[in-house]
């Protein structure tokens, strides 16, 4: 995925990332089934990092957003995701109220530093507004 996106962002203006594939990934892969024994006292699993795909992304010009689902220290934390990552722009919501729910509470939060709560909403009201902060953000960059 992270050379099609890589591929896709060369001739790009925004490039919005609104999930991560998955943080890790199982080191190794069975080709067969894992059958269940008599002598099995448990299962590990050995997990691996993901390469972070918006973070690698670095195509000059390009607007880049992200979003920061959190459970905790939600604008801390996506602060600092902002920066780690170099991003434009990031959208953090807590994760527990927001995967399942038809609606959204989003801060949207600026690499200038401005930052703009929005109150619960469904979520493509959410994408709306979004969208109007790259807007502008695309405008600023003309």
């Amino acid at each position: 995925m992270l050379e099609a996106v890589e591929l896709a962002t060369h001739s790009a203006d925004i490039l919005i990332m609104a999930a991560a594939v998955s943080d890790y990934r199982p080191q190794s892969v069975q080709n067969h089934k894992m059958k269940k024994g008599a002598s099995d006292s448990g299962l590990t699993i050995e997990l691996v990092p993901n390469p972070d795909i918006l973070k690698s992304i670095d195509v000059p010009g390009v607007i880049r957003v992200g979003f920061a689902a959190e459970t905790e220290d939600l604008e801390s934390n996506a602060r600092g995701k902002l920066r780690e990552k170099s991003l434009d722009l990031i959208v953090a919501n807590n994760a527990q109220a927001t995967i399942g729910s038809s609606t959204s509470e989003a801060t949207i939060l600026r690499k200038d530093g401005t930052t703009r709560k929005l109150d619960r909403m469904p979520k493509d009201e959410v994408a709306r507004e979004v969208i109007g902060e790259v807007a502008k953000l695309r405008k600023a960059a003309e």
